[in-house]
């Protein structure tokens, strides 16, 4: 089936009848095949959920997947900058403080995306995949800075601490602002100095560390 004929007979049917095993054999022309996945491109459904499906194999530690992702979205055309640029966000969301080389790693990608094009970057940004899901995963300055800004929308705007506060003129020093602060170079290297640097009102707040993580119990059930 050639990529004329391809078209005319998918405008022949509704989508209720597309049916791709039934015309998948081996045998289509790369023309037609490009028509196919060229339903990634735009704002469409399939652009969104091809690189969703990237992203949750690099979360998911599935290179191989990742890899495959890569090329379908590649193949049809999409631009290499937005896949880097959605891998430099995957480097801080889910790979975090797991693997910190992960994001200078993603930087790295879109630069040479920038700087040599297609296809040549095609190998760059299958690099960065693989390593992405290769790399050990940690969410929890994701969901730490989540819980932050949660905290900003639903509560008090706390007033910086009068210690902590910068006093750049002279009324500011008499109205006592950086009064106490402890300069934590002074101390000898590994002392634990007694200081504050959160409002009192949040005194006692976690962020970080606080990412429920499922448990499995006797029975092989995954619970919160």
């Amino acid at each position: 089936m050639t990529t004329a004929e391809l078209s005319a007979w998918s405008s022949s049917v509704g989508s209720d009848d597309l049916c791709l095993d039934d015309w998948i054999d081996g045998t289509i022309e790369t023309g037609a095949v490009k028509w196919l996945i060229d339903l990634s491109d735009g704002d469409g459904d399939e652009h969104y959920n091809l690189i969703s499906a990237l992203h949750k194999s690099v979360r998911g530690s599935d290179a191989n997947a990742a890899l495959y992702w890569l090329g379908r979205m590649l193949v049809a055309g999409e631009e290499p900058l937005y896949i880097a640029r959605r891998m430099i966000r995957m480097a801080s969301e889910d790979i975090g403080m797991g693997d910190s080389s992960a994001l200078p790693l993603a930087v790295a990608t879109y630069q040479a995306c920038q700087m040599i094009g297609m296809p040549e970057c095609e190998v760059n940004l299958a690099h960065c995949a693989a390593y992405l899901a290769k790399a050990k995963k940690s969410v929890d300055v994701y969901h730490a800075y989540g819980l932050v800004k949660q905290t900003v929308a639903e509560e008090f705007a706390y007033p910086v601490p009068i210690h902590l506060r910068n006093a750049p003129t002279t009324l500011m020093k008499d109205l006592g602002y950086g009064d106490g602060y402890k300069y934590n170079p002074s101390f000898p290297e590994g002392t634990v100095v007694d200081q504050e640097y959160l409002p009192q009102g949040l005194k006692k707040r976690k962020f970080l560390g606080e990412y429920p993580v499922m448990k499995q119990d006797e029975s092989g059930e995954w619970h919160l």
